[in-house]
């Protein structure tokens, strides 16, 4: 109970207590007070509450921009397939008869662990992340003829450089590598360079062919 109202229901109370015959009146007068000041205490108490509200519905906002992964099984899907590449290294080994030769071929294609790669927010506030720190990944090839290597090489994204716009030269890696052996003639080793966390890419070749490794 405040002071001034406390005040004014005592000095009341006296006035109209010197009379015996109002004290009837004087209890229903007094009981009719204090529900104002009840009634003024609970105003004061749930404007604070209102207050507390609001600060734990922006707090709700802000926690739900903090778990879009949590909240969305595809995007944590596809982050998950992302991370996941990291340790996956990709091995193909296997051998080709061209003529009298029995051609060796090994592949592996792989995560650098570089942390060079740094997304910025524009391609990765669908996750809620403000960026996003990636690696490269490279390839080796290696053929052998008859047991003599021909040809020992490292596929990285500067191979293909100068055909990339300038988006993919600085956040693209190089992706999904698809080995093929056209007519026992040309090793064909498609990938794409694309962003991590997102569908922008672009498709790139790299080839060469086996019995020119021979010369």
């Amino acid at each position: 109970m405040s002071i001034p109202y406390a005040k004014l229901i005592t000095a009341f109370f006296i006035k109209c207590f010197s009379s015996a015959q109002k004290n009837i009146r004087v209890v229903i007068i007094f009981i009719c007070l204090l529900s104002v000041v009840a009634c003024d205490s609970s105003t004061k108490v749930a404007t604070k509450n209102s207050t507390g509200n609001k600060d734990s519905i922006q707090t709700m906002v802000m926690n739900s921009v903090n778990t879009v992964l949590e909240e969305d099984a595809e995007l944590m899907d596809f982050y998950k397939s992302c991370i996941k590449r990291y340790n996956d290294t990709v091995r193909i080994d296997t051998l080709v008869m061209i003529g009298n030769k029995n051609i060796e071929i090994s592949f592996r294609h792989y995560c650098l662990h570089d942390s060079t790669l740094r997304i910025p927010a524009k391609y990765t506030q669908i996750y809620g992340l403000k960026n996003f720190i990636t690696h490269n990944f490279e390839s080796t090839l290696k053929v052998a003829s008859n047991n003599k290597v021909i040809l020992d090489t490292i596929i990285q994204k500067i191979v293909f450089t100068d055909s990339l716009p300038t988006y993919l030269r600085e956040y693209g890696a190089l992706m999904f590598p698809v080995f093929t052996i056209q007519n026992y003639e040309r090793i064909v080793i498609n990938y794409s360079i694309s962003i991590p966390l997102t569908d922008v890419g672009e498709a790139v070749t790299f080839m060469t062919a086996i019995e020119k490794q021979e010369q």
